[in-house]
């Protein structure tokens, strides 16, 4: 019995008995609203008690049916206000009506305005039976009555019925019921007459008030989706709105919320309480000192409670409609808080509010009606949930809402980059500890003592390792308990990774720790030497005796080997860029071609190929080559030594013969920086050495060769 049932029919409606509010039965009786039932058809309250007591226009007490019908329409309802989007509402509202009303022909029909005039669109629906009727209609015959009017339709009998049409002859009896003041219409028909009583006609009214206001707050949402910067600032601010324990709380959070972060002079909130406006909340500075109870038909608020629409005027003073509610202001916005109320911005400034203004304030009201709504109701968990499901999709962190289950915390949901990044899907971890899946091992007792403080209601903040898709990985856990200060057994966690940053922290660590060597080299090495060259010049310069000046030569190449070496450790230290396949033994070559190795020998014992960095390969086997020379013989200048590069099963070894380290050389301090056993030495070349195998992944260790000399072995891959 949808909308195309007689289209164009000039239909004069019976009028209805006094008292009623026009809604009438096939035999003109009214259809009087439940006591939960506001005249526009959105709810006052819609808890289960409220609606299960017997309303004044019912005409016996609720059955055990009834009340279970009642029972699960409530529990429906929770899921129908989470709705996100429109497809989503109607599929939902249409499994309620069958499923739970148990109603086996429905329809949601929907308004559209278009160039071409007004429609009403089925948009959803289910039959028994197949139907074969327009999908799209103007608004004509029941459905368009209905929509027209705002009145509930209860026919008992379609044929005699002086609007209803049946576009199906098996179409015997109908609920017809408004959508709120200007959604569309929903309808529930049955192939018997006197199908529905007077309880089902309550029921769908409570059905069609919850998609009312689901539609409504789905719809307000869409048309800001472009401002989405400024409404996630309004969002945040509406967090505190959402989560009021109390209406005061509620009321001084949105007119803090318009105030600060939409800039709204003065914000007042007028909620209707015993038949008139009363203020609440506190603004920042009233442009009247006291402001009392108003009446409900007081101007421009009163306007606006009645006809549930928004008001935008730029200029008060040339406007009938305006009273001197609030002092001397000139322009307002005024927007209904559905059936609660009325929210005003006002400005003492002509023409201060643009349509973006209003469609803000608007949203903010939408957020005020919803919590006012559930507070009354006392649905707050319901509340919650539809608040932290809004936040969990725009968290780009992995995030998981959990519930601490015998001190345990067990996921009750997460986020769509938790999947990406830990690599587990909801249905993998719902329900199961989330720490048996991402706490890596030897974490254990880090993880239970914070369980311990996220149970006690604190806040926390911990930079640990997590077990994520791509391996172990640095995070950041950023945990919120729902109830702060208390024993709270849920709460949410989002995990940033810091393994970037935390790499770089640990690179300028080492570059510093670089710096601190060069400056300490600088500030003592080097000036030893320079100060002995500067003494043997003076002297020669004073006996004039040559030969002090090859003393004073040596001085100062010395000083150029610290400043060379020092450099190198500062500018580049262990870091190795871009490795490859590097032949050993060419490389090797390279580096004894650019050392002054005397009348030493090269033996290349290896024919291996490494994966290495070349330019740090060889100047890791420089410093060897250069160590060897100059501490393998008495002169340091290689006279009788061999300098051996030979393959080892899990590396290389640079080996020599020479006369070894000696009983002085501490053989665990041999590759610490500034560690020397020479007067002359840096202490600086085998640290070279070390840091550059570290670079590559590999370890490095030395001790004495089998013909007495030094040895030193290089595990690739350690």
């Amino acid at each position: 019995m949808t909308g195309n049932i007689g289209p164009g029919d000039d239909i004069t409606r019976p009028e209805p008995d006094e008292g009623t509010d026009g809604a009438t039965t096939d035999g003109g009786e009214p259809v009087t609203p439940p006591e939960h039932e506001a005249t526009d058809g959105s709810p006052s309250d819609t808890d289960a008690e409220a609606t299960a007591d017997e309303s004044e226009g019912s005409t016996a007490l609720p059955t055990e049916d009834d009340r279970s019908k009642i029972a699960r329409l409530h529990e429906m309802a929770t899921e129908i206000v989470a709705c996100r989007e429109e497809a989503e509402l109607f599929d939902l509202a249409v499994d309620t009506a069958k499923g739970v009303l148990d109603f086996d022909t429905t329809a949601f029909l929907i308004h559209e305005e278009r160039e071409d005039g007004e429609w009403l669109v089925h948009r959803a629906g289910t039959s028994t039976f197949p139907l074969d009727y327009e999908t799209e209609f103007r608004p004509t015959g029941l459905a368009g009555e209905t929509f027209r009017t705002g009145e509930t339709f209860h026919v008992d009998d379609a044929e005699s019925h002086p609007v209803a049409q049946p576009a199906s002859e098996r179409f015997k009896s109908a609920i017809s019921v408004p959508i709120g003041g200007s959604y569309g219409v929903f309808q529930a028909i049955s192939t018997e007459y006197a199908g529905f009583d007077d309880r089902d006609v309550e029921l769908a009214e409570i059905l069609a008030s919850h998609v009312a206001e689901t539609l409504r707050r789905i719809r307000v949402e869409e048309r800001l989706r472009e401002r989405r910067e400024l409404v996630t600032r309004l969002h945040e601010g509406t967090l505190g709105i959402a989560a009021a324990d109390s209406e005061a709380e509620l009321f001084e959070h949105a007119v803090d919320t318009a105030e600060r972060i939409l800039d709204i002079d003065v914000c007042y909130l007028g909620i209707v309480e015993d038949g008139e406006f009363v203020p609440k909340g506190r603004p920042s500075w009233p442009i009247r000192e006291e402001i009392g109870a108003l009446p409900l038909e007081y101007g421009l608020m009163g306007e606006t409670y009645r006809t549930g629409e928004s008001y935008r005027i730029g200029d008060a003073a040339t406007d009938d409609r305006t009273h001197d509610e609030v002092g001397d202001f000139r322009a307002c916005i005024s927007v209904p808080i559905d059936e609660f109320g009325v929210l005003q911005a006002v400005s003492t400034t002509p023409d201060t509010y643009d349509e973006s203004d209003l469609e803000l304030v608007e949203l903010l009201a939408a957020h005020v009606a919803e919590s006012l709504a559930r507070l009354r109701a006392e649905q707050d968990v319901v509340e919650e949930h539809d608040r932290l499901s809004a936040l969990f999709a725009n968290v780009p962190d992995p995030a998981i809402r959990f519930e601490f289950v015998d001190d345990e915390p067990v996921v009750r949901d997460v986020n769509d980059a938790f999947e990406g990044v830990f690599g587990y899907d909801r249905a993998t971890v719902m329900g199961e500890s989330v720490d048996d899946y991402i706490v890596p091992p030897g974490f254990e007792d880090e993880g239970n003592a914070l369980n311990e403080a996220l149970l006690a209601g604190e806040t926390v903040q911990h930079v640990t390792k997590r077990e994520t898709a791509e391996g172990l990985r640095d995070v950041r856990i950023d945990v919120v308990p729902l109830q702060l200060g208390e024993h709270s057994p849920e709460g949410f966690a989002i995990y940033t990774d810091i393994t970037v940053q935390k790499r770089r922290e640990r690179e300028l660590r080492e570059q510093n720790e670089r710096l601190d060597r060069f400056a300490s080299v600088l500030s003592h090495d080097l000036r030893n030497p320079l100060s002995v060259a500067a003494g043997y010049i003076e002297q020669a310069r004073e006996t004039d005796d040559l030969s002090l000046l090859e003393e004073a030569e040596r001085g100062i190449d010395r000083s150029f080997d610290i400043v060379e070496d020092v450099l190198t450790l500062a500018r580049e230290g262990g870091e190795v860029t871009e490795t490859a396949p590097v032949d050993l033994p060419a490389v090797a070559s390279d580096a004894w071609a650019n050392v002054d190795t005397g009348a030493a020998t090269l033996d290349l014992s290896t024919t291996a190929t490494v994966e290495a960095d070349r330019s740090r390969l060889r100047q890791l086997l420089e410093n060897l080559v250069r160590n060897c020379v100059e501490h393998g013989t008495p002169d340091g200048d290689g006279q009788d030594l061999t300098i051996t590069v030979a393959d080892t099963p899990d590396g290389f070894a640079v080996v020599d013969d020479g006369c070894g380290f000696g009983d002085e050389v501490d053989l665990d301090r041999l590759f610490d920086s500034g560690y020397t056993t020479s007067h002359d030495g840096t202490g600086l070349g085998l640290s070279i050495v070390s840091e550059i195998a570290a670079g590559h992944g590999w370890s490095v260790s030395a001790e004495e060769s089998e013909a007495g000399g030094a040895r030193f072995d290089f595990q690739l891959g350690a």
